[in-house]
Order: structure tokens, then sequence, then C-alpha cells
């Protein structure tokens, strides 16, 4: 075979395939769980880059395949899947990823996972040139022979006891998952059934369902919901109860059996009957099958292999111990000695040293001397083992934690791309990092991001496409219908589903009686059936010419409306009887889907083929024909029953009125109209169109809008009680949930094909989701992502945050500035629209939170008591309109600059200023040091001014050939970093007075911030980067890229750990600075202008939208505390 062949090709060679390449592998069912487990990403891999160059061996639902890395230039072991399938990939990826967590010399590294370029999985492994030890064992004919073997099964156990400390057990330990080497190696192979004990609930196994018949061969790993092998499970194993260490501890205890014995001890039958076997007794007594194992050997074995878990070794490691102990003559801890046995055991282990004793003992008097000298030579010799011994310990260590790491690194790489398609993946892949990992700022960023995006409970159970589903008025149960010909009831509460059954084919439609009692459902098996939801019994309603389509109970509940697409009869039946009491012909052909009104008296159907649909009064039975330019897609009834929607494939909207079947035309051009729904007052229309487009009308005025778009097809539109929120459902994976008023959205990800059926629970706080993967997904909508605190009727350009979080000063583009209590979000007008229109004046809080300034029109400076919104005495002096602002860190002066130059330091306690000088441009940017002795000013001329404000003068600095949008001072006040708009930053030794050049890809340098560790951040005109230096050399760091437009404004935490940026792209992002994780917060419709930390968990936007909006980052801090939130989040019952 090579590279371009498919993988599942049969084996080239025609030989017999082993038992370990014919074992087929089908893992038991796992417990139902509120997060749910899907297939895990692995990037694609390159072609070419490895030669495949034939089969090795074949299991149950994969195959090793020999192969060359071209990249390395070196021999591997590729495994790859044979049925790739969602499930079987599961459990491959799991294998990988443990496989490639263990470092141990018995343990086939992993060197890399990936899929080939036609999408199936892989994953290439060390190349190990050997036979299984089963192969082995079955040629081996005597005792004697087997007993040579006993150091490989002490590599295995040894192996296990590695993987016990990592908390993971095997499952399936036998012969055939052992290789031995041509050289002596051994290999523990195959951990697709393993388990992370350290990772309780969903996530630590992830096995499909059990389909397949058990296996006829007791050896082989049976599939359904035991997993294993059932000649070498233990008894807790096969009853399929929950297992620890000690289960692998009884399977090394059954290889050793099988050693011994030369046969496995449970033989004949098959799988189920040795599963019985198992349960029922314990093997032969192995000293029966085989005369001459010695005794302790024996002990050791039924230690191993006791019925109850606590009397076997409590480890691998214990085990392993007593059979080294038995190679070297030592005594094993399982076996009681007699007083003989130990005299003998003596002389045999030390046959040579009793006779050096004897002859010693002769000569002692004239060797005594040598001897010595040899007992401190050995002595010597074994301290120098001992000292080489550590040093390997230590290197095995080391490699051990690489691994982690590099395994670690992989979980978070999973995790990252998981977030946007599906948020429960990404938080499954976080709760499997190990113990050790310490980047928990990066996770904690991940998790918060999968938490805004919406994590879902996951209802699995139905295995084709989910039709339909409808919740009950209480919001208690969830009814479903699904391709599977089944209808499932699910308990919310409990987490809990039936399955109705009795349908044979496909169930298209579902409906609730009034009285919340009974499930009417519609089949493509010709019939409908009403069930009785508490016991699950079922009414037939037969005698349909084709598949039922359509389906409705009258408002009473007794009678059952259904149209099908055998033919053009529109169907009432009795339910009490379930006799046809009625049929109407409408002589159009095949029916496709019908709808009542709200009070029973009107039916629409619509023709499967021909361009109309039909309105029937059924207390008159009488009916009217509402023609369509093309065929019908879609129809609804208004709230009120009054008027009736049709959508088609002519592209238009209709109304109908349903008295008198007058109709008008709502939109044209506007796509197949797939899904329609009225609000629940009534007063609006949504549709949605092959092209992914939802759009909103007003029916009162009989306008439309666009309210936004899907990547594909609209299939299903729902309102929420209230009217507040519209969700719909598309072929491109993922629902969104409108807002009608705004027109936002919040996209719900998590399907893997199209989503189909959605529906509000009564109160509106949930949606469930599902659609073709078989899969529902109830999403919880009152966990909003961000709060509007206020809003403005004007665009907003500046933002001031008082420090503490208080207070907010919001500017708006027509003059007017706001005073905004944080916590309530009620304001003060602090100053009214001026009839000049937008002004950008300088801004600022004092450090302390006690004062807000604003640079006025004709060089006035504004102060306020930010406490009660009460004006000041204005600070006069200024001859020019103001463009800087800054308060010393004490908060007793105020530093100000304007637009001619001048440079002013005001006494707020006396409110006396002086003018320290002028620039020969406008002044742009002011700072104090921090000890308040200096202070820095940059301007359009070109120049930097250091101002001594102890002893007077200044120190000028000249560099920079355009102007200096910005300046900040090092923690320890002796450097100072200027950005220019001449793409450059200078950083300057002010005891020299000299800067050095750090030049700056893209434009000029509008913003400076010091971050701890006097790291500089960056934000440049005309650019959608952050960028991060070294503030001490100027060395660049790695960029923060995610933006999508310019940044316009930036801002540190409190702690300094984390980052906001604001954009163009109507985004705000927050960053973690240490690992440079990000998540966008969405919610403005317009450019965000300003950004700020009320506290470390709180950040607050501004926008030309005119909302100011808060946006909570409420995960925990601590790595102990958000891996106990992942668990919760996890485990969150529906």
């Amino acid at each position: 075979m090579n590279q371009a062949e498919p993988p599942g090709t049969p084996p080239p060679d025609g030989r017999e395939p082993s038992p370990l390449e014919t074992a087929p592998t089908l893992p038991g069912r796992t417990a139902p769980a509120a997060v749910d487990v899907p297939v895990l990403p692995l990037a694609p891999m390159e072609a070419g880059r490895y030669t495949l160059i034939g089969e090795l061996a074949q299991g149950g639902i994969g195959r090793i395949l020999r192969a060359r890395d071209q990249r390395l230039n070196r021999p591997v072991a590729i495994k790859e899947l044979l049925s790739p399938g969602r499930d079987m990939e599961a459990r491959f990826i799991t294998e990988a990823l443990v496989t490639a967590r263990l470092q141990h010399p018995s343990i086939v590294p992993v060197y890399e996972a990936g899929r080939w370029p036609s999408g199936e999985p892989f994953f290439a492994m060390k190349l190990v040139a050997g036979r299984s030890l089963a192969d082995i064992l079955a040629e081996k004919k005597t005792l004697e022979q087997r007993l040579a073997l006993l150091p490989h099964v002490l590599a295995v156990a040894e192996a296990i006891a590695y993987a016990h400390t990592e908390r993971i057990i095997h499952r399936d330990l036998k012969p055939a998952n052992v290789l031995v080497g041509d050289f002596g190696e051994t290999v523990v192979i195959d951990w697709g059934l393993a388990k992370d004990l350290g990772r309780e609930g969903p996530g630590a196994e992830a096995f499909p369902q059990a389909g397949e018949p058990a296996p006829q061969n007791g050896s082989l790993t049976r599939l359904g919901t035991v997993i294993g092998t059932p000649a070498y499970m233990p008894p807790e194993q096969a009853a399929a109860h929950p297992v620890d260490e000690r289960a692998d501890v009884y399977a090394l205890g059954a290889i050793l059996y099988h050693l011994l014995a030369g046969a496995q001890p449970y033989d004949g039958g098959s799988s189920d009957e040795i599963l019985e076997q198992v349960v029922k007794h314990p093997p032969p007594p192995l000293g029966q099958r085989q005369r001459g194992i010695p005794e302790d050997l024996l002990a050791l074995v039924t230690k191993a292999m006791a019925r109850e878990p606590s009397q076997r070794y409590a480890t691998a490691r214990e085990l392993a111990e007593d059979l080294r102990r038995f190679q070297t003559g030592q005594i094993v801890g399982a076996h009681v000695y007699s007083l003989r046995e130990r005299a003998l055991r003596f002389v045999r282990r030390y046959r040579a040293a009793v006779a050096v004793t004897a002859v010693a003992l002769l000569l002692l008097a004239s060797v005594g001397a040598v001897s010595v000298r040899r007992i401190v030579a050995e002595r010597d010799r074994a301290e120098r083992k001992q000292v080489e011994a550590e040093a390997a310990r230590s290197d095995a260590e080391n490699t051990r934690q690489l691994a982690l790491e590099r395994a670690d690194e992989l979980t978070l790489l999973h995790a990252r791309a998981a977030v946007e398609k599906d948020p429960n993946e990404a938080i499954a892949w976080l709760r499997s990092l190990s113990p050790h990992f310490t980047r928990w700022p990066a996770v904690r960023i991940l998790a918060a991001d999968a938490q805004s995006r919406g994590l879902a409970t996951v209802l699995r159970g139905h295995t084709q496409t989910l039709d339909d589903m409808a919740f009950t008025r209480d919001g208690r149960r969830l009814v479903s219908s699904s391709d599977d010909h089944t209808v499932r009831v699910w308990e919310l509460e409990r987490g809990e589903s039936r399955v109705l059954s009795g349908h044979t084919d496909e169930v298209w439609r579902l409906v609730l009686s009034p009285d919340q009692r009974f499930a009417a459902t519609a089949s493509k098996d010709r019939t409908a059936r009403l069930w009785e939801l508490d016991t699950g019994k079922s009414q037939v309603f037969a005698g349909h010419a084709g598949a039922v389509d359509g389906i409705a109970l009258t408002p009473d509940g007794r009678h059952l409306l259904t149209s099908n697409r055998g033919d053009d009869l529109l169907r009432l039946w009795n339910v009490a009887t379930g006799a046809l009491e009625r049929t109407f012909a409408t002589g159009m052909g095949p029916l496709g889907q019908l709808k009542r009104s709200p009070n029973g008296r009107y039916v629409l159907v619509h023709s499967l083929r021909q361009p109309r649909a039909q309105l029937w009064d059924l207390e008159r039975g009488t009916s009217r024909t509402l023609e369509h330019g093309g065929t019908i897609r879609s129809l609804a009834f208004s709230p009120l029953g009054d008027t009736a929607v049709t959508g088609g494939e002519d592209q238009t909207l209709r109304q109908w009125d349903v008295r008198t079947g007058q109709g008008r035309v709502l939109g044209e051009k506007l796509g197949i109209l797939w899904a329609v729904a009225f609000s629940p007052d009534g007063k609006q229309l949504a549709a949605g169109n092959g092209d992914g487009q939802v759009r909103l009308w007003e029916l009162a005025t009989g306008q439309g809008r666009l309210l936004g778009q899907h990547d594909g097809r609209v299939n299903r539109l729902a309102f929420s009680p209230d009217g507040q929120r519209l969700a719909s459902g598309s072929d491109d994976r993922t629902a969104r949930v409108w807002e009608p008023s705004t027109g936002l959205s919040r996209v719900l990800h998590g399907h893997t094909s199209a989503v189909h059926p959605i529906a509000f629970t009564p109160d509106g706080k949930r949606l469930a989701v599902s659609g073709y993967d078989g899969t529902a997904r109830i999403f919880t909508l009152s966990t909003a992502v961000d709060r509007v605190l206020a809003k403005a009727p004007t665009p907003l350009h500046t933002l001031a945050v008082s420090p503490g979080g208080r207070h907010l000063a919001v500017a708006g583009t027509d003059g007017s500035l706001r005073l905004i209590n944080a916590s309530t979000g009620t304001f003060h007008l602090l100053e009214a629209p001026a009839p000049e229109g937008a002004r950008k004046d300088p801004l600022a809080f004092s450090p302390e939170g006690r004062w807000l300034a604003r640079g006025g029109p004709g060089g006035r400076i504004h102060l306020w008591d930010s406490a009660s919104g009460q004006a000041l005495r204005p600070l006069e002096g200024h001859l020019a309109p103001l463009s800087a602002l800054t308060f010393s860190r004490d908060g007793r002066q105020l530093a100000s600059a304007d637009m001619g130059g001048e440079v002013r330091l005001w006494d707020l306690d006396s409110g006396q200023a002086h003018s320290l000088g002028w620039h020969t441009g406008a002044v742009q940017r002011l700072t104090f040091s921090p000890d308040g002795n200096q202070l820095a000013s940059g301007s359009a001329d070109t120049t930097i001014r250091r101002w001594d404000l102890t002893q007077g003068g200044f120190q000028e600095l000249r560099a920079h050939e355009d102007a200096v949008g910005a300046l900040v001072f090092s923690s320890d006040g002796q450097q100072l970093v200027s950005g220019g708009m001449d793409h450059t930053l200078r950083l300057w030794d002010l005891t020299r007075g000299q800067g050095q050049r750090v030049d700056v890809s893209g434009n000029g340098v509008l913003e400076l911030l010091l971050a701890p560790g006097e790291r500089l951040i960056s934000a440049s005109l005309k650019d959608s980067m952050v960028r991060r230096w070294e503030g001490r050399t100027g060395q660049a760091l790695p960029p923060l890229r995610g933006h999508r437009g310019d940044i316009t404004a930036l801002a540190l935490s409190p702690d300094g750990r984390r980052l906001a940026s604001a954009s163009e792209d109507r985004t705000v992002r927050l960053w973690d600075l240490e690992s440079g994780e990000s998540r966008v917060l969405r919610g403005h419709t317009a450019r965000v202008t300003g950004v700020g930390f009320l506290n470390d968990q709180t950040l607050v936007s501004t926008s030309e939208d005119g909302t100011v909006r808060l946006w909570p980052d409420e995960l925990p801090m601590s790595p102990k505390a958000l891996r106990s939130w992942l668990e919760q989040a996890a485990a969150t019952p529906p």
C-alpha cells in the first residue's frame, strides 16, 4: 500500500491475521452526561509527509501500518481507523492522547497525531519490530520454556505501575496487547479502552453504544455494556461495575496464569458464556492445571486474581515488586514460608556465597586483608551505581514532565479550536488538563469565552435526524421525534428519557395536546399516532395513502387533522374512537404540511406540487384556494387567526385575510422562503430564506427589513413567548437568537450538521436546538454576556473611569458630558450638547476619584465633584483650547497643556497655577513620573520636555521626526518611553539624555501602557494589532492579533494581568497578557471608542452606538477554584 491508498485497504500479503489484528473493539456504554464528548479536532497532515509501506496488524476498529517519516527520514508505525465515525474517532483520539501522555520504555511513544488529507484520523508511533506475547506463548510447550518469559510480564507490570501513578488504567490487558521486540524489549499497546481516573464524568472516556454481536472468542475485546476481554477481566468489570487500578492488577495476574498454565484462565464458548463464568466462579486452580509451579509464584497469581478487589495487590507496583523478588530469589510477600522453605531458599539464593563463606572461614587468617579491600571496592562500586541510578531516575522524571507539558499544550490547542464550533467541547478539553498544568490564566480566558458563547445541556439518545420537538407547558418535559422511528420524552429535571416505540419509519411531525397529556405524531410509515406521555401507550390512525406530513389537534383535543403525500384528502379523526370522521377533498394532489388557526375553525394546507394552498372552514366544510406563483414551502397563522402567510419558490411572501381569502404580496425577490413565524402579539412577521437571510416585517405598515444572515439555508424560526427574541436554525450548523428591536444576535454552536427544530421553553429562558446529528442542545438564554448600563442619544467618543470604578464620565460627539454611577446607571448631565457640535476635549479623574476635570472651550478647565456632580470654580489661564490633562499621583496637582504649546501646573488646594513653559506646537500628551517630581510633555513640534517640578527648568529630548503622541515613565522613573507619529518608539535614559530607537511596524503610535515586568503595550494609527516590547531593551514581543479593524483604545486591569482593547470592528477583546489568549466581547453595533476596568473582573466600554456596556468577567481566579468551576459547568443539569 502506498500513501495514495485510502485508509481501510485490506492487508496486501494475503496472510492470516493474528488475534491481535482481528480483535474487534467495541467499547461500552457511558452514563448520560451534561457535557457532550464530541469528535475531537486534529490538524490536517500535509500530503507526502508519510510513505505507507505495509500492514503490520489489524484490530476491531483500527490497524497499524509500517511507514516512513519523509521529513525526519525514520521508520514509524502508523495507526489509523478502519471504520471512521464520530464515536470511534472519540475512542481513537482518546487512545492517542493517553498514549502520548505516558512516557515509559515499555509504552510506545506517540510522535504525532493528525488527519490524512481525506479527513481520516491517525497517529504516528515508534516502530517496534516483534511479535505479540500471545503468539510467543502459543509456541512454548513446557513450563520451563514459558517461565523464561517472566521478565516480559515484569516489564508489563512496571509499565502499568507507571500508568497508575498517572491515574490511568488500561482495562484491556492481555497477551495479545503485549509486543515483544526482536531485541527483548517489551511494549504494552492498544490503550483505546484506557480511562483517566482523575477525570470523572464526560470526557474521561468516549465510547459508542453497543451495536455489534458479542465476539465468539473470549480472548477478544468485547463490545457493548461490558468493555475489555472476558478471559482476562475481573468479576466487577464483567458485571459492568466501576473499576479502578485493581482491575489491571487482576488482568496482570490472568496473564501470569496464562503463562504458567499454557492456557487462558477461562476457555471455551462465546464471550457471553465466558463472561458468565467470570462473574459466577473463579478459574480452575492453577496448581491443578500445571504441575511444578513454585508455591510462591502460585501465591502471587492467587493474590492478583482474588475475586474481591480489596484482597488483591492495591497497585501494579506492589505486584511488580513481588514478581521481581521471585526472580531474584527473595521472599515474595504474597506467600507464607515455612522455616524449611526459608532455609532452602537461602541456600539456593546464596549458594555461591555460602560456598565462598566456607572457604573464607578456612582461609580467613591468610586472606583477611584482601577480603577487606574487596568489600571496600564493592561498597564503592555500589555507591557509584546508586548515583547513576538516581541520575537515570531524574532524567526519566524530566522526560515525563516534558511529555505532560506537550500533552497539555496539545489539549489547550484543541480547546482553543473548539471554542467557536462547540463551547461544550472546549470545556471538556480544559477539564482534561493534567494536575501539573500551570497556565491557568489562559484556561480562564478560554473558559470564559466558551461560557459567553453558550454552554448547553446535550440530550443524546436519538440515533438519526431529530425532526420535531416541543416543550410541555410546565417546561419539565421535552418531547422529540426522529428519523430513527422513535419518540422520546425527556424528563429534564431528572436528566432521563423514555423511548416511545411503535412507528416503523421516520417520525416527521409532533404536536402536544391542549392538556399536555398526549403527543400526536405524523410518520413516513403512513400513520399518525396519539401517545399518552405518562404510560407510552399509543393509538394508531391508519389508512393514509402516503407519508403523513401534516398533523394538528383541535383546541378541545377531540379531533385530529392529518394530511399526507399520497392523496389530496384532508382527514379529520375522532380521537376518542379512532375513527375517520370526515375527509375533505382538496383537488390539489399530494399534500404537504398543514396549520390550524388558534381557534380551530380554519385549516391551511398546501400542495406538494402545485403553486397553491387551500384554506378550509371546518365548521362550514368550505374552502378557498390561495394561488401562489410557485410551490409553497412555508405557512403560518397569526396569533389571532385572522390572517395567514405563505412563502414559496416564486420568492414572494404573501399575507391572506382568513375571512375573505384576499391576499397581498408583502415582499418579492426574497429568495425561496423555508420558514415563517409570527410574533406572539401578531405585529411582526419573520421569514427566512435559502440564502440564510432573516427578514422582519412590521405588519401594520407592511415594511420589511433585513435582520441578519446565516451562512446557510434557514430551516426554522420561532419567537420567544414574550416576543423579545427570535430564534433561527440553519444549515450552517448554528442557531441564532436575535433581538428584533436592535438587530443584535447571539450565535449558538455545537451541532455537527444542519439545525432544524428549535423551541423556546414556556418561560422563554431556554432554547432547545436540534438537527441532523440526532442531538438536542438546551441553551440558557438568561446568561447575558453584557449589560447596557446607560444609553445616550448621541454617539460617544470619550470614556474616563474613576479609580475604584465607582463612576464613569462619557463625552458625546455633540459636546455633552455625562457622569454615570457604575452601579446603578443613573447619571448627571454635566454639560449639555454644545451648539458648535463635536468636541473631543481631554477628560480625567483624579487618582482618589474625588475630582473630574475636562478641558473646555476658551482654555478653561472645568472641575466637578464626582460624588455629587456639583460643578466647582473653573480654572482659567490658558489662551488656547486644551489638548491634554493629567493629575499627579497624590491628586494635589493638575497638569494641563493647550494647542498653543503652553504647559501649566495647578495647585488644586489653592486653585493657583504657574506656567512651566511652551512648546512650539500643540502638546499632545502629559504624564507625571512615579514620584511626582517630574512632568513629561510630548508635542506636535517633535520634541519631548522633562520638567523638573522641584527645582524648575526642563530637559529637552529631540529625536522624533514627527509629532509625539504617547509617553510613559518606567516604574522607577529612570526611563521615559515615547511614541511618535514617525513610526518609532524612543527609550530614553534620563540620566544621560540618550534615546534608543525602536522601529514600529505600521503607523504612528497613539497609546502606550506600562504592564508589570516593565513591558510596553502600544496601539498605533490604522493598526488592528496590539504591539508589545520589553521596556528595558526594546526587544519586540509577539503582537496580539484578533481584531478586524483599527484599535481605538486600550486599558490595563488593576492587577496588570489582563488587557482590554476596543476597535472599529465593533468589538472589545479581553487579553491574558501572559499567554496571549483572548476572548471577543460582542454587543456594540457601531465603532467602540472607549474601554476601561471598573475592577479586576468588570469591563466597561463606550461606542458610537450611544451605549455604555458592562462586561462581567466573573470566573474564579485561583487554579483550584477554576478547575472546580470547570467540573461544575460540565455537570450542570438540564
